[in-house]
């Protein structure tokens, strides 16, 4: 059993690791879902669940920390476009799973990499209420209006005193448009930014630079644009649901939605499973 299998098994789970040479250019003749020199994923068999890695050949692995009383562990990867990448893997209520960790962040161990996914917000609450370091990885936490939930990427926080535009309230909407998305019985959005996308503008451009663009002669100009609205805040209540996860139940509060910083990962782009 190799240093990484050792790992993965103090914690109750397995790991399998898979070598791709060189001169192979997509993951998916070996089994794997993305073309670079890592992919991380979360697959099961007969046995159940257990972690696949497709590694290039040469990419180092370190175990920073296990805990297995928490069944988690950070690992960092030595790829040579992102040297320090770093992954927490460990299991949640009911799945294993592996997120990545931000960069700047340089966590160490454990604690310090699900200090680093915490949302500003959430970390600004933690400092207002006092909350005690032993507490502060509890899912539930003592807030104005009720309690503070987490499920998945996903933290809500209440908003006792809110009130929507009725009219506005989307009904079993998903929270996100990839892959196993969480489902809200009732979501509003609000605010954010009208911006164009096109294959040659992925994040989007303004309202005005589009305008400016399709004016021009530019052969940018052309093709397929698309609009969409970023920088929204969401807000739901009633139920949560998420195959991957305990249901959990809002009531009739409004909870404003808030997203960890696993997407300020670059290292994020590794990993094939999403929840």
């Amino acid at each position: 059993m190799s240093t990484l299998e050792k790992a993965f098994d103090k914690m109750g789970a397995r790991v399998r690791v898979t070598r791709v040479p060189h001169n192979v250019t997509d993951f998916r003749r070996f089994g794997g879902r993305l073309e670079g020199n890592v992919a991380l994923d979360i697959r099961r068999d007969k046995n159940g669940e257990f972690f696949d890695f497709h590694l290039r050949e040469g990419i180092k692995t370190q175990v920073l920390d296990v805990r297995p009383d928490e069944r988690h562990l950070l690992l960092m990867i030595r790829d040579p476009e992102n040297p320090k990448a770093r992954f927490l893997c460990g299991h949640d209520e009911r799945h294993w799973f592996t997120a990545a960790i931000p960069e700047v962040a340089g966590a160490s161990n454990v604690k310090e990499a699900k200090e680093a996914l915490k949302p500003v917000e959430l970390k600004r609450i933690e400092r207002k209420r006092k909350v005690k370091e032993k507490d502060k990885n509890k899912h539930h936490r003592n807030a104005e209006g009720g309690k503070i939930h987490r499920q998945g990427e996903f933290t809500f926080v209440p908003q006792p005193n809110m009130t929507v535009k009725e009219w506005l309230v989307q009904k079993k909407e998903p929270l996100a448009q990839r892959g196993n998305p969480h489902v809200a019985d009732f979501l509003y959005r609000t605010g954010g930014d009208v911006v164009y996308t096109h294959k040659n503008y992925p994040d989007g451009i303004s309202v005005q630079e589009y305008n400016k663009l399709i004016r021009s002669r530019d052969e940018n100009a052309r093709g397929r644009w698309e609009q969409r609205t970023v920088g929204m805040r969401a807000y739901v209540k009633g139920r949560i649901r998420h195959s991957q996860h305990a249901t959990i139940e809002l009531g009739s509060v409004w909870h404003e939605v808030i997203v960890n910083t696993e997407g300020l990962s670059v290292a994020r782009s590794f990993v094939t499973f999403m929840d």
